[in-house]
């Protein structure tokens, strides 16, 4: 009976209460304060993306000796590249001048195989690249290339123009080693050309230093049994000194260990020639 007595007690429901629009301005109000929301977003997320996302730079193309400046956006930590990269041509009046005097051979190529090194690149907002991000070794050129006196004239493009034979072995010897990606010869080379005494000479010195250099490297690879790449810096030595012994010898050795011995006994054979032509000839002792 109490169950009953209980399941008939009516249980009171919530009085009902009338759904409450927002009014027009309301609506108004917060649309404008979800529109000055979004553009404040977008501007904050425009600014960090071109002060702090800018990816700018110059590259060097040692088949045309050109450069260019390029920049393009991304969002910063995610990495998202936002806009196309755009390139802008900064090739100096000194490489203006080698390739109009052809001092300097333009190889040729389409335009999708010309090989472009970097110069430099910085992220952020950096006009005058004063904090580089990264660096590349086509900047030890390009630092001599803008070389200015005191007077802001280019110093290689003044000492080019009153020692046009002397630029005339300098310059294609420059090329050279820019091509093979050897930028680090190039100060080495610059400073022989500045105190060579005349024309013979300098082009004695510049084969005899490119060799030396060549050898160097060339045993380097050698010794991190990177044969392939020591026959190749040891031929480069041979063009530059073709009686090189040391070169001849680090170049069979290298030939030997890949399992070229026939032309590790040739480069040996020349080897002995040579040294019996000195034993024959000997060259004669300065006082």
């Amino acid at each position: 009976m109490e169950a009953c007595a209980l399941m008939a007690v009516r249980v009171p429901s919530a009085p009902s209460r009338p759904l409450i629009f927002p009014s027009g301005n309301a609506w108004r109000g917060r649309l404008v304060f979800a529109a000055i929301s979004g553009l404040a977003l977008i501007a904050v997320l425009g600014y960090v993306t071109f002060y702090f996302g800018c990816i700018s730079g110059q590259e060097f193309s040692p088949d045309t000796f050109e450069r260019r400046s390029f920049y393009y956006f991304e969002i910063p930590l995610l990495g998202w590249q936002v806009w196309p990269i755009s390139r802008v041509d900064c090739t100096g009046t000194l490489v203006s001048h080698l390739t109009g005097e052809k001092l300097i051979a333009v190889q040729k190529k389409p335009e999708s195989s010309v090989r472009w090194d970097l110069v430099y690149a910085t992220r952020g907002f950096d006009p005058g690249a004063s904090r580089p991000a990264a660096q590349g070794d086509a900047r030890i050129l390009c630092f001599y290339l803008d070389a200015q006196d005191s007077d802001r004239h280019h110093v290689w493009l003044e000492w080019s123009k009153k020692n046009p034979k002397l630029a005339a072995v300098l310059w294609p010897a420059v090329a050279k080693v820019c091509r093979e990606e050897l930028y680090l010869f190039v100060p080495e080379l610059l400073g022989l050309a500045s105190s060579a005494a005349s024309l013979e000479s300098l082009g004695e010195v510049l084969n005899k230093t490119l060799t030396d250099r060549y050898c160097e490297l060339a045993t380097a690879h050698q010794r991190l049994k990177r044969h392939e790449t020591a026959i190749e810096l040891f031929s480069e030595a041979l063009r530059c000194t073709p009686a090189s012994i040391p070169a001849l010898k680090g170049r069979a050795a290298s030939l030997q260990a890949t399992g070229k011995t026939q032309e590790a006994a040739s480069d040996l054979a020349e080897v002995a020639r040579l040294q019996k032509l000195s034993a024959a000839d000997p060259v004669p002792k300065k006082p």
